[in-house]
């Protein structure tokens, strides 16, 4: 089997980090600070689309750049929790023989970076992220740049995330999607998509792996 996973909502709660981020960038330019509720939608989405909705159409690269560099020298990238039983799944996948990846749209080298601190980098067989000089920014980019990479049986083969972008993205690869709802979506989000599993927690996602992928 291939499994895809996301980063941040699906493996880690990445918020606390990614909410000092955006407060530090938006006192940069002086603007004012998105509502915590608003703040949890950013948290998937790639940060030029989010920024677009504050910065005129010029600007985005250049905050985006910002944002990432904030990240990472104010600490935000380990302001990070693994979720509980994560580093157990991954090893428990990956002890059969599967193929495991990661498809985010975090730049690939700050989500080696958080996978590394974690402890659980050796459990993948490729990383992939936002990389900008390559044009690769939206999760559609990211996994046709995994599946240009890798041998994958699309029929053998799920995306484990928590965002719309990774049904769209999933959809559009031609691969299943399973969506766990113990982070920041709710079942509501989803509704009119075609979702393969849905899981409250992070012990139900090995057996609806297993079962969708045997159908």
């Amino acid at each position: 089997m291939y499994i895809i996973f996301d980063l941040d909502g699906t493996i880690s709660d990445s918020s606390p980090g990614i909410f000092q981020t955006f407060r530090l960038l938006f006192e940069r330019y002086d603007l004012p600070l998105p509502s915590q509720e608003t703040l949890k939608t950013y948290i998937g989405p790639p940060i030029e689309e989010t920024l677009e909705k504050h910065f005129p159409h010029e600007e985005v690269k250049k905050a985006a750049d910002l944002y990432r560099k904030l990240y990472k020298d104010a600490g935000g990238i380990y302001k990070n929790n693994m979720y509980k039983g994560m580093d157990k799944l991954l090893r428990r996948l990956k002890e059969e023989g599967n193929k495991i990846y990661l498809a985010t749209t975090k730049e690939v080298n700050l989500a080696k970076e958080v996978l590394n601190n974690f402890g659980i980098l050796g459990y993948f067989d490729g990383v992939y992220g936002v990389d900008p000089p390559r044009n690769i920014y939206t999760k559609l980019d990211v996994l046709n740049q995994l599946f240009s990479t890798h041998d994958i049986d699309k029929e053998r083969c799920v995306l484990v995330g928590d965002t719309i972008y990774d049904v769209n993205g999933a959809r559009h690869a031609g691969i299943k999607i399973g969506i766990v709802l113990y982070s920041f979506s709710k079942k509501k989000d989803f509704e009119g998509m075609e979702i393969d599993f849905f899981v409250q927690s992070v012990e139900e996602i090995y057996p609806s792996i297993k079962k969708v992928l045997r159908k």
